[in-house]
């Protein structure tokens, strides 16, 4: 068994949190779940102690109460680029209608990468548009038949059910997930990255290395190979990564029978959306933080 469950959720580091809050609101059509403040316990967790004190707030798509997204006030390096740098590059979402959204996103806090374009994940053939949002993270919007194994939304824009990694070396990335996650990692598929090819500057059409990970409750992950160019996402110090600082999953076991190094050890935290349950951070092969939750 993984040691990976489901996808809980996502960490946005976000300039202006209020400004944040009122465009997923406004334009994604979201919902406030809940607001706080980071404790020092959870800021130690992640190795960014300067987040402590931070204003956070809880936002999901009306739909679904289960993913989550976590938009915290931080900082960003004027050097961040989130499609050039290795790491959480996007969320996957299901739309209803991805041409509406793109028309619906224009002079928004929501700034298009690309135009729609045809995508295929999963084996599933569907339209995608990329949007980068108020903390530059980046949005995977897709619109697909229902019937097929990829979520079907059940609102005009659905909570996040994917993540994909930005891989410098594919091969290190799936032999981390493998070995020290146990997870099932499927084969090679070559895929079109059209938003990847744009911060690049490649020709459209070029395909990249993907392999993709399902999870429980019909999440999974991407692992995509980025061009020997992608960076290291640069960090102001003792703050959390900028854009998708971090993703979330379910532990499946106790988090003590996980072989990871984690950042801080374990640590026990009250306040929402943990509840009193126990959570670990660590790296994975691609410089993405990784956030186990027992019990969730």
């Amino acid at each position: 068994m993984s040691n990976l469950g489901r996808l809980l959720g996502a960490t946005i580091s976000v300039p202006d949190l209020a400004g944040a809050v009122a465009a997923y609101e406004r334009s994604l059509g979201f919902v406030l779940r809940g607001e706080g403040v980071i404790p020092d316990a959870l800021a130690h967790a992640y190795a960014a102690p300067a987040a402590a004190g931070s204003r956070y707030a809880i936002v999901g798509a009306a739909s679904d109460t289960d993913v989550v997204l976590r938009l915290v006030g931080g900082p960003q390096p004027p050097s961040f680029a989130p499609l050039r740098v290795s790491g959480w590059s996007s969320l996957v979402l299901p739309v209803q209608a991805v041409d509406e959204l793109a028309k619906s996103l224009v002079d928004t806090a929501f700034a298009a990468l690309d135009r729609v374009r045809e995508t295929t994940i999963a084996g599933v053939n569907g339209r995608v548009l990329h949007v980068r949002g108020p903390g530059n993270e980046v949005l995977s919007s897709i619109e697909t038949k229902p019937g097929g194994p990829l979520p079907t939304p059940r609102a005009r824009i659905d909570s996040v059910f994917a993540a994909s990694i930005a891989c410098p070396e594919l091969d290190r990335a799936t032999e981390f997930c493998e070995n020290k996650l146990l997870l099932d990692v499927a084969p090679v598929t070559p895929m079109t990255l059209w938003a990847v090819n744009d911060a690049f500057g490649f020709d459209g059409p070029t395909r990249h290395e993907v392999r993709l990970i399902s999870l429980p409750g019909s999440t999974m992950i991407e692992l995509q190979q980025f061009p020997e160019s992608v960076v290291r996402r640069p960090a102001v110090p003792r703050h959390l990564p900028p854009g998708i600082a971090l993703v979330s999953f379910a532990a499946t076991s106790t988090l003590d029978d996980v072989p990871v190094y984690s950042l801080t050890g374990q640590q026990r935290i009250d306040e929402a959306p943990y509840g009193g349950r126990t959570q670990m951070t660590f790296y994975g092969a691609a410089n993405e933080m990784i956030e186990l939750i027992e019990g969730a």
